[in-house]
């Protein structure tokens, strides 16, 4: 049974906006600005690192390889969704709106998990 060609490309889009969501933030354009302390946002920062050196491209490779009914492909594929729920998660839990100025509100719906 050939594979959902629709499943390959959201694959890929969604390892693409992992990357994009990751470059917006004060990792590299400080676009997103997170309403954290200074300690809380370097987390965020070594998160960003981990989508855009790990996360961004698993999610690539198994979109690359889901034509070729890799039977690995769609286990691989899970990985980055699980790791965007629980990164969101975490990004969702840690913002003080009292306390600190950001924007992050406007991004919200980029972010997978959101």
């Amino acid at each position: 049974m050939r594979p959902c060609h629709s499943s390959d490309a959201g694959v890929i889009a969604f390892g693409l906006g992992m990357a994009t969501v990751a470059g917006l933030g004060p990792l590299a354009l400080k676009v997103i600005q997170f309403r954290t302390s200074a300690r809380i946002e370097t987390q965020f920062t070594g998160g960003d690192i981990v989508s855009l050196a790990v996360v961004a491209p698993i999610s690539i490779a198994a979109g690359v390889h889901w034509p070729s009914d890799h039977p690995l492909a769609p286990a691989v594929a899970l990985a980055p969704a699980v790791d965007a729920v629980s990164t969101s998660t975490s990004v969702i839990a840690r913002q003080e709106h009292g306390r600190y100025d950001g924007n992050v509100e406007p991004f919200s719906r980029s972010m997978p998990g959101w």
